[in-house]
């Protein structure tokens, strides 16, 4: 099977001690085949869905080969699953993020928008109106923040979108899921250029006890 860059995710996890406070961390080693890592987030996908709307599960049938959608699923109006991971390695913004340097809040949710959905949308064509798209992080490094969401949803509202649902996935300890949808979603965001100067560092899990990512600036 085809081999991709792997990661870790995972947590800092504070714990009381008579000596005081004793930061853990709580690494989680992710597969580094393309399909036994898109089966994991798939599956972290699909039980967090199912959490959050449990009168409407969701169920994969089939995984795919590379050459194709990636999953086959039941329970709803779409037909499929297909997963895109969060990881510029070759731009700026992810080589600053692997050094552990500030990370531009714009140029990241514009490489999301571009490279993967945009991207995806392209590839696809037709087929996305029956497609679930999930992009997700596995690696602590591209940890993202709540601005970069903002930017990412006014751009799906304001562009459009031709997949049936959109989703991003960020995950930490084995049962630490953060879901978001993406679209539709009619929340209000703002536009991406007022993050122009927005940027923010992820901290690894256990260093002075912070978990990413911190503050914006």
């Amino acid at each position: 099977m085809p081999k991709k860059p792997s990661g870790e995710i995972g947590i800092t996890k504070i714990s009381a001690t008579p000596d005081g406070q004793i930061a853990e961390v709580i690494s989680i080693e992710l597969p580094d085949d393309k399909e036994g890592l898109e089966k994991y987030f798939a599956d972290r996908f699909v039980c967090q869905f199912n959490q959050d709307d449990p009168d409407n599960p969701i169920t994969i049938t089939r995984q795919n080969d590379t050459t194709d959608l990636d999953f086959n699923i039941s329970g709803s109006p779409a037909k499929y699953l297909e997963l895109a991971e969060i990881a510029p390695y070759s731009e700026d913004v992810g080589k600053s993020a692997l050094e552990g340097q500030w990370i531009n809040v714009y140029d990241f949710s514009k490489w999301i928008w571009k490279r993967l959905i945009e991207k995806k949308q392209e590839r696809y064509g037709d087929v996305c109106k029956d497609t679930v798209l999930l992009v997700y992080v596995a690696r602590w490094e591209f940890y993202i923040t709540q601005s970069i969401l903002h930017c990412l949803i006014w751009t799906l509202q304001n562009k459009g979108c031709r997949f049936h649902e959109v989703f991003l996935l960020q995950c930490a300890g084995e049962d630490s899921n953060l879901l978001w949808k993406l679209h539709p979603n009619d929340h209000p965001a703002d536009h991406p250029r007022k993050f122009k100067e927005n940027r923010y560092l992820n901290g690894r899990p256990g260093t002075n006890g912070i978990t990413t990512p911190s503050s914006e600036n």
